[in-house]
């Protein structure tokens, strides 16, 4: 089941190290690609009718978590990070 610590990516080590290069190692640009990259439509029906749920819903979510704020709005002058 994704999203619980036993389940494994979908995708392997190479291309997750290759979206960590094309993100200049930012690992939450990463994710955010990997993310997108696996909200696909995955349902499947096998031949005796048997269905596997559609997952993308789940990786459109996860990937909100990781999407950088594009917005353009600056931070007030007098936050501290």
């Amino acid at each position: 089941m994704p999203g619980c610590e036993c389940a494994q990516c979908p995708l392997s080590d190479d291309e997750l190290y290759e979206l960590l290069c094309e993100s200049s190692g930012n690992v939450y640009a990463a994710a955010y690609k990997a993310c997108i990259r696996l909200s696909k439509n995955s349902s499947l029906t096998l031949a005796d009718g048997s269905q596997a749920p559609d997952q993308s819903e789940y990786w459109r979510r996860l990937a909100l978590l990781y999407r950088p704020n594009a917005s353009g709005c600056i931070g007030r002058s007098d936050d501290v990070l």
